[in-house]
């Protein structure tokens, strides 16, 4: 059945609560007028090439392939898959993929949309970050507890490897909260839209080493800067002597190290 109008089109996702995957966080946004408020912050130019993550049955997907640009609508979910097929597959601006994002290539999109599942949603950030290299703006709708490991500034709890890519690549910010009333079925806790921009121009061969190198040393957050790069390195005098040469307190943690030490520190070491 393909639905000819919004009314008829969001009406009948109010329906889809038994539809969906727990196993693959699905909540289905019910909100016709904040799916399109979440696309149009997306700002896509007709010379642009889209793509929609965990597109579902379609929420924000009406709204993006009113766009002129080209856009590829990607799920994992053979149901949604084929719904979405129904209402968009004829329209040739539009691509519909059965893939994970993990495994998707982003190599050549200009602009990222999604509304994020929680249990991939540090995973789905970091791969866009590091392999969407053409990508200006990313705009994702993700559980509110998420959005402080995003923006987390050094000496808070939150932050880490995430934080300090994003810092290094772009700038985050929140749009808006989106309450759990909007979806069904209705999530544990409420949302929220985020924005990241990025810079014009990223070295992305460092922002690969800073996330491997980061992701090393807060593997063990409580221990000191010293001993966590003692591990990393397993060579005592090698990591003291980077520290030293670095002027570092060894004694600190690594949340409250900002990212300058830690791009000087990759230099340093000459990874």
């Amino acid at each position: 059945m393909k639905f000819t109008n919004q009314q008829t089109f969001f009406d009948y996702i109010k329906t889809l609560k038994l539809l969906a995957a727990k196993d693959l966080g699905q909540n289905f946004l019910i909100n016709d007028n904040l799916a399109k408020t979440i696309v149009d912050k997306l700002d896509v130019k007709s010379d642009e090439k889209v793509l929609e993550i965990g597109a579902g049955f379609g929420s924000l997907s009406y709204f993006l392939v009113a766009q002129e640009s080209e856009v590829v609508l990607l799920d994992v979910d053979p149901k949604t898959i084929m719904f979405l097929n129904e209402q968009f597959g004829q329209q040739k601006h539009v691509n519909i993929v059965q893939e994970s994002i993990l495994k998707h290539d982003l190599s050549s999109y200009h602009k990222i949309i999604g509304n994020l599942p929680y249990y991939i949603t540090n995973d789905s950030i970091e791969y866009c970050l590091l392999n969407a290299k053409k990508c200006r703006r990313m705009i994702f709708m993700i559980q509110k507890e998420v959005f402080p490991r995003l923006n987390a500034k050094p000496s808070q709890e939150d932050f880490g490897p995430l934080s300090l890519l994003i810092s290094y690549l772009g700038n985050v910010r929140r749009i808006f909260n989106v309450g759990r009333s909007n979806f069904v079925p209705a999530p544990r806790i409420d949302s929220i839209v985020v924005e990241i921009e990025m810079n014009s121009e990223n070295d992305y061969e460092m922002a690969e080493k800073l996330m491997k190198t980061t992701k090393k040393l807060f593997h063990h957050r409580r221990k000191t800067i010293r001993n966590n790069l003692r591990l990393f390195l397993n060579d005592v005098s090698l990591a003291d002597h980077a520290l030293a040469d670095l002027g570092v307190d060894a004694s600190k943690r690594p949340e409250q190290l900002d990212l300058p030490f830690y791009l000087a520190l990759i230099k340093q070491l000459k990874f």
